[in-house]
């Protein structure tokens, strides 16, 4: 069994460090009615738990994410609509994050540049919040804008 997947690294100066690989999971949340977004079947949340236990494993901790990792119809109906329910990354991986337990990953996610209010100090606190909340998680290790 692999137990490690290279030399960890150190992000900034508070001593963050995660492996050199990472599991990034847009595909997990991109999806199109009942396919991914390469036209597979949407995955569920047993694949997602699994998945990210095998990654543990296998000695990566590095999950990368983002609020907008969702539902096409998501990202095209504004969210006043309702779109909650629909399937996110982030949710998916609430789950998984707590069978494996939360020490033994570093969670990345992004604040959407899709928003009006893109970068405005209030819509990226109550957007970090939001995606704690969808993960289960009281802090997120890396934060930053998506593109």
């Amino acid at each position: 069994m692999v137990t490690h997947i290279g030399s960890p690294i150190t992000l900034g100066s508070q001593g963050l460090t995660c492996g050199p690989q990472g599991f990034g999971a847009m595909s997990i949340g991109l999806t199109m009615g009942s396919n991914d977004l390469y036209g597979k079947p949407s995955v569920k949340q047993d694949d997602v738990n699994t998945l990210v236990a095998r990654m543990v494993e296998l000695g990566c901790n590095h999950i990368d994410t983002a609020q907008i990792y969702q539902s096409a119809v998501g990202l095209m109906v504004p969210c006043c609509y309702g779109c909650s329910y629909l399937q996110n990354s982030e949710s998916l991986l609430k789950q998984a994050i707590q069978n494996v337990g939360r020490n033994k990953v570093v969670i990345a996610t992004k604040v959407s540049g899709m928003k009006k209010n893109f970068g405005a100090k209030a819509h990226v606190k109550k957007t970090c919040y939001e995606s704690c909340a969808r993960m289960g998680v009281d802090c997120i290790d890396l934060y930053y804008m998506h593109r």
